[in-house]
């Protein structure tokens, strides 16, 4: 059974979803709801009961703490739920990705799909009708249990990093409508050249194999145009329900990102009636990221099919783990990357959007102008001894920091070491095969 187009038929016997085709022709769906359970009783964006049925859909961005406040929110999902507050976890974890999937035009690509994961093989028409149905009786009988006032919290970054134009936006409101009276949009912003650093983390763990540059990017990449970004959300859910939020830690209420994000909500986050969660995506030291860069490349020199690929793969899932569980820093963060230079100039193609953001929405803060994290050298031990450790060797510019890559070299031989140690023989004969020094 296939989703309708609204035409032709009586309107109260769909779910009306507007979605918009790869070239970006407008097409409405609506979910037949005779394929749900609860045909009668989906919930109404009339609410003669008066109640205030709030929704906070917390898009990012990627790589401001979004981990930490998806953990604490499944950790304390239960309680929360007691208290006013509910996670749906049917829309995935920890980040909400199902969100995605069910306004993505072509979902068949995407990641997460939800059809995929049932294994039942329906059409993706029934799979998201299935869904849609599971959450909104889910979310009313949240809402049908807390009669004053309700929240939702709905959190995925990649409403940040996947999601382009307002097309795809307004289909995610046409399906939150139903259920609430009240719609806010949160997001953290980080100064661009703190993001990019950040990423690259991510992009080690996923499997790059090329050292660390500032991206190719401007103001018109949502991704980094955060004005571009704000906008496009706002002009959809109104410019009054887009709460702007800076990730900088002295800047958090308490310090803490879990703590700021409930103060938004008016929930005290940091009560002892709550479980605080483990630091989330722990930062790899210089030395972890030199070995999982040479992880990563001896996957790439085989096929992705080939039977040493496959070997490799659950070394380095396995790896992570363990670094991240036994991280030793060796100095200051990512910052180690880059140049002061090229952060700066990297930067600089974003202050006049920033600049027009903050005053449009009249914000009382600003990004930092302090780039003194950076090297004022030209050069970058850590960046460049990731591009080529045997040039980096040879490089006589570089022998006033030589002891930095000595040290660099010395502690991810140590960790290769006391990862041998904890794993298996199979694995450990693996990394015999690995060269970091």
């Amino acid at each position: 059974m296939s989703c309708e187009t609204a035409q032709g038929n009586d309107d109260s016997d769909y779910i009306p979803i507007k979605r918009f085709d790869k070239n970006n022709q407008k097409i409405d769906i609506r979910f037949p709801r005779s394929l749900t359970t609860m045909s009668n009783s989906l919930p109404s964006n009339n609410n003669p009961s008066g109640k205030s049925r709030i929704a906070w859909v917390h898009i990012g961005c990627e790589k401001t703490g979004t981990s930490s406040i998806q953990k604490f929110l499944l950790e304390n999902q239960k309680i929360l739920a007691l208290e006013g507050l509910y996670f749906p976890i049917e829309c995935g974890l920890l980040s909400n990705h199902r969100l995605h999937w069910i306004i993505d035009d072509d979902p068949n690509l995407h990641p997460f799909a939800y059809h995929h994961e049932s294994g039942m093989g329906n059409s993706l028409e029934i799979e998201r009708s299935k869904f849609t149905n599971e959450h909104y009786e889910k979310v009313n009988t949240f809402q049908t249990s807390h009669r004053q006032e309700s929240h939702v919290v709905y959190s995925s970054e990649h409403l940040h990093s996947r999601v382009y134009n307002t097309s795809t936006i307004q289909a995610l409101k046409d399906w939150l409508l139903p259920l609430y009276d009240d719609i806010k949009i949160v997001v953290y912003l980080r100064r661009q050249d703190k993001l990019a650093l950040s990423a690259y983390s991510t992009h080690l763990r996923g499997g790059t194999t090329e050292a660390f540059r500032f991206p190719q990017a401007d103001i018109e990449s949502p991704y980094f145009g955060y004005r571009k970004l704000v906008n496009q959300w706002a002009s959809v859910f109104g410019k009054s329900n887009v709460l702007i939020k800076h990730f900088e830690k002295k800047q958090l209420h308490k310090e803490s990102i879990v703590d700021d994000f409930g103060r938004i909500m008016d929930f005290d986050f940091s009560d002892s009636i709550y479980d605080l969660p483990v630091n989330s995506n722990t930062s790899l030291s210089h030395a972890a990221k030199y070995c999982l860069i040479q992880i990563n490349r001896k996957i790439a020199k085989h096929d992705t099919c080939s039977e040493t690929s496959a070997r490799w793969q659950p070394v380095k899932d396995e790896f992570i783990k363990f670094v991240e569980s036994t991280n030793v820093k060796t100095s200051d963060k990512d910052t180690h990357l880059a140049t002061r230079t090229d952060a700066k100039d990297f930067y600089n193609r974003f202050t006049e959007d920033n600049a027009q953001l903050f005053s449009e929405y009249q914000l009382d803060w600003d990004f930092s102008d302090d780039f003194t994290m950076y090297s004022e050298s030209n050069q970058t031990v850590l960046n460049d001894l990731l591009k080529d450790s045997e040039t980096v060797a040879s490089n006589k510019d570089l022998l006033p920091q030589s002891h930095e890559v000595i040290q660099i070299r010395k502690q991810a031989a140590e960790i290769i070491n006391n990862f041998g140690n904890s794993t298996s023989a199979e694995n450990k004969i693996l990394l015999d095969d690995l060269s970091v020094c």
